[in-house]
């Protein structure tokens, strides 16, 4: 082994990557200076990816509806594809307006898009950070009393007119006062108050006498007592009564509520006359600081202006994610390009032929039909995912903090300086003696009152609602009779029944379950509080007229003399204020913020140029269109059947995600009290009334919602479409969508006063998570539209619609219309005789040049060639071992967060690689139902061609040939069995190994969908029948390396028998890898992997350096077929192609390989280990000091455990899966 000094390692990589981390010299072309990753999803951001994930199909309990919605829900994306292509076509539908729906961009346009540029946000970014610590802060007193001023002025303006003794309304409110002081709702709130504690006393002495004997005396106490809680009890109730009659009938209608905003115009004048004060004095030096910090920020007001209208768009676009639209021309495909892909197995579902009574093999020609409309799907291709990825917490608040300062700069100009010396004259008109703080008690007593009047009359209010349907009365007189009492009033009666009585409560009938439900009242009374309201009340019902101090006018005059030396500056005094504000938001802005924005910008112009060329659909659709293209677009009015059938099956979805929210909904039932505590404890009384406002009649709302709830299980009791023989009769359920009611709450703002409350500094603590789970189910259920009246036209249309769609489709599919036979005269015969003719004439000439291009095979020979893409890297010549150590070195002087960004950018270059399926004739595709997805295209160039199947076929340096494949399926309603292929490949390409990544499924036990299908037997001696094979399994056991066995993997011997050919059998050596998960990195060590591949490949070098190889296929398969899969080949792959390229780095040879199969890997984490262990390989390969590979899985393991240099958001990049 070569064994270096580590200090003699650091140096020469050092030296051989001189300016690697210079950012003028970049080996791997990427800016490793800025980071493009933020941190959390802001609330509203985060619960909008929860509004697209109740769009998706709905998760019901019940089987029949998850079923129904499915079906329906493939019906409405065919309505919707058939008039959506058509009307793209003949240009009646703008592209546009569909990619504005597919990606929800609300209110921007696709043009805008497309335009966006990122230079006006960079510059002010970077002007922004050539700003910062530039601002002087010596004069930050000063500037927060000018600021001060400023706003002490502008209110002093609002108020300054208002005749105080004649306050609008002021009248009808103290008429209000006298009538409810006259009143007895405080009156019999005490009594409320009295019953509870009398109620109280009274099982006290019960609790404490019910066990001594039963003399006399003890008869007596418990008679009064037992009788007293049922008096009491009355009288709570007689009480609540009384004050909800009179609530209603008085309080409503005065304006005793309101007080606080009647007399809000005094309230603010008396902060005028108390804020009237100078802390801070100016001088010559304060103010020319403040004026060089205003230049500063003058300086920045036209890069500001210039960027204004790109930040706004950003804005918008991310606003426009947490809201979506009613779609026009996409109402079928509200999740966007993810049901356009859906629609692609929609179309060749076999329920639909079911329905229609057609045979599943008819339906090929609805897909080749709507094939012209799948090209969307190539355009959008990850588009969708790239406009979610700009939703991001750390962006959205730094783009909010960027506005409010573009917001104040476009008012800072060069004269904003100027108006800087009105500081002076505020000194000056300032200088007048100011009143004592007691010249306004009058005043302030009568506005403390009517704030506490306001404050308690809402609460009494609130409470009383909540008492009225208290069950408190009902225990007690259920309580009552079961003691055995029959008239609890008549001594008699009750002495003579207190024995039996005595018995029951001391058999466990006590009293404990009313105690607590009366504490729990006594502790919502002591909320409220309403000691000495009486005589508030009182005083302020007297005070009409008599709340004015008498130096309350003199201070007026006083007022008036300072604006009238301030009238003239008050323009200065706006912009001076605004310039200081600018200021003091420019220092508060972190670097931070500045980057995640242009970051954001980077983002968004990533994806306008992948809108570019998106307007060319309709022209290419109409270039490839077919016949069948033609006459499936010939459904009569196709969009308004799409639109009634979508609507339907939309409103349908959300019914049902409302269902599922039904204990949520219980849980915020059960809040009421809890609610209602919080918001009496609300400090502030203005908020307190926005919020009580904001959260509404809680019982109504929750009363309302269980109705609908009720309505939603009759629909699905009664919901039956077993014996629907037509798309009509299917759709028939859809009419009852009309009966529903209206759901009229407004949940958002039920969901703000929750937040309001949850963001209070008296928030209970212990309530936090409660009230935070119930604001998220008010944010789910505010993103329903259950506003059913709106659509009652279109539910009830949508049957007759799919009659007229079922009677289409079966037209369009049947034989006859698929092949159209020619009628006509005897001209006709003959010209379409002629016609064949030519035809067959032509057929023969291209065969014939085909035979002699060697472009057509026949028997052993596969229909199209392999193509090797590395034709021109064959060698068996690699680099010096010099040149291996300096490639070596390239691989590791990076940081955690650069290594990130590498791999980032090779996700993304996976991500956006052209993935055409497009192969010159004679190719032929691989059928789609042999697709275990249609995300994952198949490469037609290194396409399997022997055998037809989703799999590749590439050549390494070295000439070991792998064949990367997905794995076997069973048979489903969307796919073909494909085991019988799988195991033809093994034995038509000669394979004598195999290796399998991921768990495998019992052949005898149930089957897993999401596994391979089971080829094999498990155990040594089973066997397994597929149609012709017969697969035995001669042994198993782990594999072993140098004498150790490796749990991870174990390594069978199967024999493959074809009894169609005289009992052809193969033997193979079969690795399998069950703990290795598809989208994830290995459980165990690179070694492993090494020694498995070294046993594959079979190759060494000899001493002469000749390279024994191994050339028969290697066969390598997962579930997909990507991932794991190609991260295990591409060890070897890898290292091999970058130990022969001087000139490489690991990005290159990563890009070589997956030009091999697409969709090749699923995140971040794959792609580190692959590079990481490539250089494994090589050091393994080459016997070197394993120093430099130590330091670099040193790196990784660090992101991998400690999440160091990763990014908590990578900007729609998977780290992992």
């Amino acid at each position: 082994m070569h064994r270096l000094n580590p200090f003699l390692w650091i140096t020469i990589c050092i030296v051989v990557s001189n300016g690697l981390l210079d950012k003028k010299v970049d080996p791997d072309s990427r800016d490793l200076s800025s980071s493009e990753y933020d941190q959390n999803l802001k609330s509203e951001f985060a619960n909008s990816q929860s509004f697209t994930k109740y769009l998706r199909r709905a998760r019901n309990a019940n089987d029949k509806s998850s079923e129904y919605l499915n079906h329906i829900t493939s019906i409405a994306h065919i309505t919707n594809g058939i008039a959506l292509q058509n009307g793209l076509m003949n240009g009646n539908v703008p592209i546009d307006s569909v990619i504005e729906e597919f990606l929800n961009l609300g209110t921007v346009k696709l043009s805008s898009v497309i335009q966006f540029k990122t230079d006006s946000i960079k510059n002010f970014g970077t002007k922004l950070k050539g700003v910062t610590g530039k601002f002087d802060g010596s004069a930050a007193e000063l500037e927060k009393q000018a600021l001060k001023w400023n706003k002490w002025y502008n209110k002093y303006l609002a108020v300054k007119d208002v005749t105080f003794d004649k306050i609008p309304r002021s009248s009808e409110y103290f008429s209000g006062a006298k009538t409810i002081n006259s009143s007895t709702i405080l009156e019999n709130f005490k009594k409320l108050i009295k019953s509870m504690s009398s109620i109280s006393k009274c099982i006290f002495v019960i609790e404490n006498d019910v066990k001594e004997n039963l003399d006399d005396i003890f008869l007596g106490l418990l008679f009064i007592n037992f009788k007293g809680i049922n008096q009491y009890i009355q009288t709570f109730a007689s009480s609540v009564n009384a004050i909800e009659k009179e609530i209603r009938e008085k309080l409503s209608q005065s304006l005793l509520k309101e007080g606080h905003v009647i007399f809000q115009s005094l309230e603010s004048m008396l902060e005028v006359m108390k804020g009237r004060k100078v802390d801070v004095q100016s001088t010559d030096a304060l103010i020319t600081t403040i004026k060089t910090n205003v230049k500063i920020a003058a300086g920045l007001a036209k890069d500001s202006t210039a960027a204004d209208t790109d930040i706004s768009l950003i804005t918008d676009l991310m606003k426009s994610q947490n809201v979506r639209k009613p779609n026009k021309h996409t109402i079928g495909f509200p999740n966007g390009a993810s049901d356009m892909k859906q629609l692609k197995r929609d179309a060749v579902d076999s329920w639909i032929a079911k329905i229609l009574n057609l045979d599943v093999t008819r339906l090929n020609a609805l897909w080749d039909s709507l094939f012209p409309l799948f090209q969307i799907n190539e355009k959008l291709d990850d588009l969708d995912e790239k406009m979610r990825s700009i939703v991001s917490d750390n962006s959205y608040e730094s783009l909010l903090k960027l506005q409010e300062i573009q917001k104040e700069l476009a008012a800072v100009s060069d004269k904003s300086i100027v108006s800087i010396d009105v500081l002076k004259v505020y000194d000056t008109c300032f200088d007048i003696p100011r009143p004592d703080d007691t010249d306004f008690k009058i005043s302030e007593d009568f506005i403390a009152n009517v704030h506490l009047l306001t404050n308690k009359l809402i609460d009494i209010e609130a409470l009383i609602h909540v008492l009225k349907d208290d069950p408190l009365k009902q225990e007690v007189d259920e309580y009552l009779k079961s003691l055995g009492f029959t008239n609890i009033v008549d001594e008699p009666t009750v002495r003579s029944q207190l024995p039996e009585a005595v018995k029951r409560y001391n058999a466990g009938n006590n009293l404990d379950k009313i105690k607590k439900h009366i504490n729990e009242i006594q502790s919502k009374f002591a909320v409220v509080n309403g000691a000495d309201l009486q005589s508030k009340l009182s005083s302020v019902a007297a005070a009409s007229g008599k709340f004015i101090d008498k130096n309350f006018n003199d201070e007026i005059s006083t007022l008036g003399k300072i604006h009238d030396c301030l009238k003239d500056h008050l323009a200065s005094s706006d912009k001076s204020s605004k310039a200081i504000l600018a200021i003091h938001m420019l220092q508060d802005l972190e670097m931070s913020d500045i980057d995640n924005v242009t970051t954001l910008a980077t983002a968004i112009s990533d994806l306008s140029k992948s809108l570019i060329g998106i307007k060319s659909i309709p022209d290419e659709m109409n270039k490839i269109a077919k016949n069948v293209t033609v006459d499936i677009n010939k459904l009569d009015n196709s969009m308004a059947k799409s639109r009634a059938v979508g609507q339907s099956v939309v409103s349908l979805k959300q019914v049902y995600e409302l269902k599922q929210l039904k204990m949520e909904i219980a849980h915020l039932k059960s809040l009421r009290d809890t609610v209602e505590v919080e918001i009496r404890n609300v400090a502030s009384l203005k908020e307190k009334v926005v919020i009580r406002n904001e959260w509404g009649d809680h019982k109504k709302d929750i009363y309302d919602l269980e109705n609908f709830l009720a309505e939603i299980e009759s629909f699905d009791t009664e919901l039956d479409v077993s014996k629907a023989t037509t798309m009509e009769e299917y759709g028939n359920p859809l009419k009852e969508l009309a009966t529903f009611s209206d759901v009229k709450i407004d949940f958002y703002k039920k969901a703000n006063a929750l937040r309001s409350l949850i963001n209070q500094p008296t928030i209970n603590s212990n309530v936090t998570s409660d009230l935070e789970m119930a604001q998220e189910t008010l944010e789910k259920l505010s993103k329903l539209d259950l506003l059913f009246s709106k659509y009652r036209t279109k539910y009830s249309r949508a049957p007759s619609d799919l009659r007229g769609l079922h009677e289409f489709l079966v037209q369009f599919l049947t034989p006859e219309a698929v092949n159209t036979v020619i009628i006509g005269n005897n001209d006709k015969y003959y010209y379409v005789a002629i016609g064949i003719i030519f035809f067959a004439v032509f057929v023969a000439v291209v065969v014939l040049v085909l035979l002699y291009c060697n472009l057509l095979c026949f028997k052993d020979r596969s229909l199209c060639s392999v193509v090797d893409m590395d034709a021109e890297d064959k060698t068996v010549e690699p680099l010096t071992e010099d040149l291996i150590v300096i490639m070596i070195c390239k691989h590791i002087l990076l940081t955690h967060l650069q290594f990130f960004e590498l791999w980032a950018e090779l996700v993304r270059t996976v991500m956006n690689e052209d993935r055409s399926e497009h192969r010159r004739f004679p190719y032929v595709s691989l059928g789609h139902r042999k697709y275990w997805s249609f995300e994952i295209k198949l490469n037609p160039g290194t396409a399997a061609q022997s055998i037809r199947m989703h799999a590749n076929v590439f050549v390494t340096r070295l000439k070991n040939i792998f064949t990367v494949a997905q794995g076997p399926m069973y048979a489903s309603d969307s796919h073909d069995d494909t085991r019988v292929d799988f195991l033809s490949l093994i034995i038509k390409d000669e394979s004598e190994y195999a290796v399998m990544i991921g768990q495998a499924q019992s052949a005898d036990g149930p089957k897993n969908p999401n596994l391979c299908a089971a080829y094999f037997s498990q155990g040594p001696g089973g066997s397994v029948k597929i149609g012709p094979f017969t697969v035995e399994t001669l042994d198993e056991a782990p594999f072993m390396n140098q004498g150790t066995a490796q749990i991870d993997v174990t390594l069978r011997t199967l024999k493959i028998t074809d009894k169609r050919k005289k009992k052809v059998s193969r033997t193979i050596k079969h690795f399998h890898m069950p703990t290795w998960n598809d989208e994830d990195i290995p459980p165990f060590g690179y070694e492993t992997c090494y020694q498995v591949m070294q046993t594959l490949i079979k190759s060494k070098f000899q001493s002469e350096n000749i390279l024994i190889i191994f050339q028969k296929p290697i066969l390598v398969h997962n579930t997909k077929g990507v991932g794991s899969a190609m991260a295990f080949v591409g060890l070897e792959y890898t290292s091999r192609m970058m130990e022969y390229h001087e000139e490489y780095t690991y990005k290159d040879a990563f890009r070589k390989l997956i030009e091999k199969r697409y969709c090749s890997f699923q995140n971040v984490r794959q792609i580190g280990w692959m590079h990481v262990g490539s250089v494994y390989f090589t050091t393994r390969n080459y016997d070197l000091d394993p120093y430099m590979y130590e330091q670099m899985q040193k790196t990784f393991s660090e992101m991998i455990e400690k999440g160091t240099g990763v990014p908590a958001d990578q900007n729609g990049i998977k780290w992992m899966n």
